[in-house]
């Protein structure tokens, strides 16, 4: 289901394409299906748990001279962060500002 594989990273540089997160993230041997980049975030799509378990290893690591989070978006999250004008399941408001953008599933601080 969607959401369930998915892995949200802030701190990409704003000049990363999909081709670059994708490049990222193989230095942890984790093949992704999909990807998306705006505005320094990427939300990617991975084939198993134990990618997404791997990905881990990516938080607080350096792309270039920014450092990147990881974090693991909900269902709500990923559908909203993928279209975000849909509504929220779990209660009917809409997105809040647009596209990526939540931070509140953040595995730790900066460095």
């Amino acid at each position: 289901t969607i959401g369930s594989l998915f892995q949200q990273c802030a701190g990409i540089p704003f000049s990363a394409d999909e081709y670059e997160v994708a490049e990222f993230v193989r230095e942890q041997n984790v093949e992704i299906r999909s990807t998306k980049v705006h505005k320094g975030e990427a939300l990617f799509e991975v084939n198993s748990y134990d990618d997404q378990m791997l990905c881990r290893n990516l938080h607080m690591k350096y792309m270039g001279s920014r450092y990147v989070e990881v974090s693991f978006p909900t269902k709500e999250e990923a559908l909203m962060m993928i279209n975000p004008f849909a509504r929220n399941t779990s209660g009917g408001s809409h997105s809040r500002g647009g596209g990526f953008g939540f931070r509140d599933q953040r595995m730790g601080g900066g460095p």
